[in-house]
């Protein structure tokens, strides 16, 4: 993608991680990066990754300013307080330089686009079961392709639910030949995902308290992530 982007070979690269790894798996990404052909100059932090490119576009250099960054992916949420300030140049002449300091984060696996997506799939294994031609059959869930289907539907239903009230979708040969056809609206999504909603702002009061800051003390808050869409519905 990034060669695609730039239009030419890459080799040197920066890559981002969760800031909750462990070594074991920092070294395991870099070697799989070496063995792909790159050259690892470092490994980031996804959300510093994220605040060092909201900074490109900031415009009150002079001043502290702190950001609060939700962070929702696959696998969990990190949420972060990062301040920007400057610091006078140590060369004659030149203009003060931009520098930022993580504050404090919080990683909490309990929220995760995954988990989101598990739960929708659930349901909709819950509803194929429950159809009259499938008494006395064997359940989806015992049928591990089927499961992975539904799972990459209920990822696509989350982001169109987002947008949309209603979603009527279906899917071809789900199981044992079987076709899936469904409706589903947006306040039966928030129904079945409650217990992971409820918590989604508790990241958020974990780092407020840990930095000893309020929300009037954020000058910002960006939300970044690869479920970012259904994080803006649910807050």
């Amino acid at each position: 993608m990034a060669e695609e982007h730039a239009k030419t070979n890459i080799v040197d690269c920066v890559l981002t991680i969760p800031s909750n790894w462990n070594i074991a798996q920092r070294i395991g990404l870099f070697k799989a990066a070496v063995i792909a052909g790159l050259h690892p100059l470092a490994l980031v932090h996804e959300n510093v990754a994220a605040a060092v490119y909201y900074s490109l576009d900031r415009n009150d250099e002079n001043k502290t300013h702190t950001v609060l960054i939700y962070n929702l992916g696959n696998d969990n949420a990190e949420v972060s307080i990062i301040e920007f300030y400057t610091e006078n140049s140590t060369e004659k002449g030149k203009k003060p330089i931009e520098a930022l300091k993580v504050v404090v984060e919080n990683v909490d696996p309990r929220i995760s686009g995954q988990k989101i997506d598990k739960k929708l799939a659930m349901h909709l294994a819950s509803v194929f079961d429950s159809h009259p031609k499938r008494k006395g059959k064997v359940s989806i869930l015992t049928k591990t392709s089927s499961m992975i289907k539904l799972m990459k539907e209920a990822n696509k239903l989350k982001e169109q639910l987002s947008a949309s009230k209603e979603i009527a979708g279906s899917i071809e040969n789900l199981m044992e030949g079987e076709d899936f056809s469904y409706k589903i609206d947006r306040a039966t999504l928030e129904n079945i995902e409650k217990e992971i909603f409820d918590m989604v702002t508790q990241p958020i009061e974990k780092v407020l308290n840990d930095s000893k800051k309020t929300i009037e003390d954020i000058d910002s808050f960006q939300i970044v992530g690869k479920d970012n869409i259904l994080t803006q519905m649910m807050m």
